[in-house]
């Protein structure tokens, strides 16, 4: 058959894209292993669409894996000590309603584990509405468990040196 075949086409040269694809990929690890070395969890949340985005570290931080985590604010709200409850769901409202100050709040959640770990929550929102109003926020959960406890155990001590320096009627220095 002497039929001819014709073929036409074109090269792009796609290098600086591939880099960018590469660098962008190396960025994001970077970002990921700093975030878990620091134990701080990074979330997203775009309030428009009730959509909510959490990195790994915020869900392992406090001992649940990532699918496990639930993305629902509701189940985070409801793992909140009940004593840092209200006070919480408070400040959350507070943002909503497009207050001016620092969405920044420090509550103890439940850990997998049943035990309590304190965390501090701070925000900001990205995107706001016509009326002031968030529509987007992003921001990060810290684990503050080791210096809620160090600070706890300090003022222990100093209410015993206290005590005993009432108590004593001797003559004492501290050096």
């Amino acid at each position: 058959d002497g039929t001819a075949i014709r073929m036409q086409g074109c090269h792009l040269d796609i290098t600086r894209r591939k880099r960018a694809e590469a660098e962008t990929q190396l960025l994001a690890q970077r970002l990921s292993l700093a975030t878990g070395a620091a134990s701080v969890g990074v979330w997203d949340w775009n309030i428009e669409a009730d959509e909510w985005f959490a990195t790994d570290t915020y869900f392992t931080m406090l001992g649940y894996a990532p699918e496990e985590g639930f993305s629902d604010r509701e189940v985070w709200l409801e793992r909140a000590h009940p004593d840092d409850r209200e006070a919480t769901r408070r400040r959350i409202q507070a943002v909503l309603a497009g207050g001016r100050e620092p969405y920044e709040y420090e509550a103890r959640i439940r850990h997998a584990d049943g035990d309590y770990r304190w965390v501090r929550v701070i925000g900001r929102p990205l995107e706001l509405d016509a009326d002031g109003k968030p529509r987007r926020m992003i921001g990060v959960r810290i684990d503050i468990t080791d210096s809620r406890r160090t600070e706890e155990a300090l003022r222990e001590s100093e209410l015993r040196l206290r005590q005993m320096a009432e108590n004593i009627h001797e003559v004492f220095w501290m050096t």
